[in-house]
């Protein structure tokens, strides 16, 4: 049970991890107004519409609700 918990744990700070550096850079690229102009996980070129709205934005409409309808499953 000792072993489980700590494998659990150590996969919550690889989370946490990712998460800062992922935020860490989107901050970063918010600041020198970069986004994307590609979706990060489609590859499709994210519409100008979009990008006027969420200069830093790093997927497509489509795929940002997919990654955050799959963040919430895992939230719950």
């Amino acid at each position: 049970m000792n072993r489980f918990a700590d494998d659990l744990d150590l996969a919550q700070l690889r989370i946490e991890h990712a998460t800062e550096i992922a935020v860490a850079e989107i901050i970063r690229q918010s600041k020198e107004g970069q986004g994307r102009d590609e979706c990060l996980d489609c590859g499709e070129t994210i519409p100008a519409e979009r990008l006027a709205r969420i200069p830093n934005a790093q997927r497509c409409t489509t795929c940002q609700d997919r990654h955050e309808r799959k963040q919430a499953t895992y939230a719950a």
